[in-house]
């Protein structure tokens, strides 16, 4: 079997699909000082204006959400 073949037979494999880790990346340009960037990240009342729709909460260091 040419490996063509051996990738196509392990990708249609449910296993396989089950040990891929889901991976994302992005990345952002932002010409504005360090405190007032980390303040838009945490404040939902800015963050809502440019990221999410709305927010329930400021976000906490060693909080989980």
């Amino acid at each position: 079997m040419n490996n063509s073949n051996n990738l196509q037979k392990v990708f249609n494999n449910d296993v396989y699909i089950n040990q891929l880790k889901p991976t994302a990346k992005a990345a952002m340009l932002i010409r504005k000082p360090i405190d007032q960037v980390f303040e838009a990240f945490i404040n939902p009342n800015i963050t809502s204006k440019f990221w999410f729709t709305k927010s329930s909460d400021k976000l906490e260091v060693k909080k989980q959400y």
